[in-house]
């Protein structure tokens, strides 16, 4: 008998998706959902956890453990800004002129932030939106971990692997979600959700938003911290 709680979602052609397929609502850009599944498709090809969760589903190529680790993911990947915040943060931990050079360049003009973009909302537990319809799109199978609480693991299966190889190698702009997906690995590791989503609080610009409100944008506060490195940027 299958699984009540496992999912299996269907693989649909996302060919008419682009990294600059964002809506303006409200003077908010939003991301359609073909652009959020793809960024989610990207961070389950690119920035997975080093192991699968268990019980995993057969044809399971990567898994991210948790939804609350997803969305703090999900939230560097769309909100550039912090997540050069957070690499700046690392730096300091364990300086790495790498990770501040890769801070500079993610905020520089050059790179669009403001167009790449999409703000999420502030929920209890933090940036939140719902991820159902998007992940509908992809070959992903979502399960309840054993013995955690109803916790949903995701993972992702071979055909949604071909599809994120066929995605990048046709629609060279997607590239992009990738490098940002890979640099989203880095800063995460293998830390569980709470840790992530409490890392993101530490900046008061995020912690403070109130809920149901966009969490608003830190790039001069970014700019700033990289001035004083001495990494001005344009």
């Amino acid at each position: 008998m299958p699984n009540p709680y496992s999912v299996l979602c269907p693989l649909v052609a996302l060919g008419r998706v682009y990294a600059g397929a964002v809506l303006k609502v409200h003077d908010v850009l939003v991301s359609s959902e073909e652009q959020a599944a793809v960024r989610l498709l990207m961070l389950l090809h690119v920035a997975a956890d080093s192991v699968l969760a268990e019980p995993a589903p057969d044809e399971a190529e990567a898994c991210i453990a948790g939804e609350m680790r997803l969305q703090a993911m999900d939230c560097w990947l769309r909100n550039p800004d912090y997540l050069a915040w957070e690499l700046l943060d690392q730096a300091e931990l364990r300086p790495d002129a790498v990770l501040v050079g890769e801070a500079a360049r993610i905020v520089s003009a050059e790179e669009e932030p403001d167009l790449r973009t999409t703000p999420m909302l502030r929920w209890r537990h933090g940036a939140w939106e719902r991820l159902d319809d998007c992940l509908s799109l992809l070959a992903v199978d979502i399960r309840r971990g054993k013995n955690l609480g109803g916790r949903r693991d995701f993972y992702l299966l071979a055909e949604g692997r071909r599809a994120a190889t066929r995605l990048l190698a046709d629609i060279p702009a997607l590239g992009w979600y990738a490098d940002r997906a890979h640099l989203v690995g880095v800063v995460a590791g293998d830390v569980g959700g709470d840790e992530l989503k409490a890392r993101q609080k530490a900046v008061w610009e995020y912690r403070d938003t109130r809920w149901n409100d966009h969490i608003a944008g830190i790039r001069v506060k970014v700019m700033e911290r990289l001035s004083r490195l001495g990494q001005g940027v344009a």
